[in-house]
């Protein structure tokens, strides 16, 4: 693993998970959100002045750096792979973890999920193809 380019790719993948994070979940469909979740939940929820910014960043981060080890790992080096690749770890992954929570937890109501699994996969497709593309810069044949 050409750890530059793993850096590199990371960097990159996490802030665009950041940027589309916040257009997509912030602004896009934020009010879908409110409206299929859980009124007596809204508690739990942090008003934006009170956001962990240091852990958004983190775990921003921590998505580009999971997109980039996968691509990495299956030898994805363009933007066409990335982006397929990404789009089906955002949908498995959000698809998993929002139907346990809504197993154990009355937060989100299956139109929510549903809508959180499309988001998912549009945003990390994006996001994998800008990695794949990356990870093939400079590769002869890619």
């Amino acid at each position: 693993m050409d750890s530059k380019k793993f850096i590199i790719g990371g960097l990159l993948g996490g802030v665009a998970h950041f940027f589309l994070g916040w257009v997509v979940w912030g602004m896009l469909i934020m009010g879908f959100m409110h409206d299929h979740s859980n009124p007596n939940a809204a508690i739990i929820f942090r008003n934006e002045n009170e956001m962990k910014w240091w852990a958004m960043i983190a775990g921003n981060l921590a998505m580009g750096f999971l997109v980039c080890y996968v691509l990495t790992k299956a030898n994805i080096k363009n933007a066409a792979g990335g982006a397929f690749t990404g789009a089906v770890v955002g949908m498995l992954h959000t698809l998993a973890t929002g139907l346990i929570v809504y197993a154990q937890m009355m937060i989100f109501g299956l139109p929510a999920i549903a809508a959180d699994v499309v988001a998912s996969a549009v945003v990390l497709g994006i996001v994998g193809g800008i990695v794949g593309w990356y990870l093939g810069r400079g590769d002869k044949g890619s």
